[in-house]
């Protein structure tokens, strides 16, 4: 009966703890959901560390309760920082090729200038 008790225990624990973290990382996904339109590379990296941190507790607490809610936010979790990933994957690539572009007139200059301007702001911090 202990023993039983002890589980039961154990059980309630486990779903009190997953929907806190349910809760937590919904308001987290909530809080940035602005970050893709207002688009830095040190804010992404910064939110990319605790996504993942997210995403590991997630899988633990998915593998002690069955939570419909858990696999939601789970999926939605993923779906954020795989867009995280892409989007920087997309400007590291957009600072490349400025890096290697070339200037051949003074036509060139006006674009290139306004790219720099732009990459500046975006690899601020």
């Amino acid at each position: 009966m202990k023993e039983r008790v002890e589980q039961q225990i154990r059980n309630f624990q486990a779903q009190a703890e997953a929907h806190r973290l349910v809760q937590e990382v919904d308001s987290w996904l909530t809080e940035h959901s602005e970050v893709l339109r207002i688009v830095r590379v040190a804010e992404i990296r910064t939110l990319l560390k605790p996504g993942q941190e997210f995403a590991r507790k997630l899988q633990g607490l998915a593998r002690r309760v069955n939570l419909p809610e858990l696999d939601d936010v789970r999926t939605r979790l993923s779906s954020f920082t795989v867009e995280l990933k892409k989007v920087e994957a997309d400007l590291m690539k957009r600072a490349t090729k400025l890096w290697n572009s070339k200037i051949r007139s003074c036509d060139d200059l006006e674009p290139l200038i306004q790219e720099v301007s732009e990459i500046e702001r975006i690899f601020e911090g």
